[in-house]
């Protein structure tokens, strides 16, 4: 577990954190304005809190093989997010609001049970330049 003081470090740039065995990341990040990378991936978490849209200056968040069973809707709400790696986690699905985030270049969702994904080459969304799923259906 990392600890709750950790919302006091106001100039992190970078957090890494992963092979913890972590189950969470802490609330307190939302307080770390200067916070653009997170290295959170092999760990335990199985969600990430609202709070986590709050991270205004967030560009990378690396949770890759992880315990996400549920998409997390706060990350929709992080509006300079470049990277999102979810990759090998238990996700079923992805929601239509991930086209909405303008910013994002790159998407990893491969290695998850996908039943179904947004739209996400829709005309909405033409800057994504990377996206890996393998085992997952895109519909156009």
């Amino acid at each position: 577990e990392l600890p709750k003081s950790m919302g006091r470090l106001k100039k992190l740039q970078q957090l890494a954190v992963s092979f913890n065995e972590l189950k969470a990341l802490p609330r307190q990040l939302d307080k770390l304005p200067n916070l653009h990378t997170i290295y959170a991936h092999h760990n335990r978490i199985s969600q990430l809190s609202a709070g986590m849209g709050g991270l205004k200056s967030l560009q990378l968040l690396d949770v890759n093989h992880n315990w996400l069973s549920d998409f997390p809707m706060a990350v929709t709400k992080i509006t300079l997010l470049q990277e999102l790696d979810l990759s090998h986690n238990n996700l079923s699905e992805l929601p239509t609001e991930i086209v909405q985030m303008r910013a994002l270049k790159k998407l990893f969702v491969n290695g998850n049970p996908f039943l179904k994904d947004a739209n996400l080459m829709s005309r909405n969304k033409p800057i994504l330049k990377t996206l890996e799923n393998n085992k997952t259906e895109v519909f156009y």
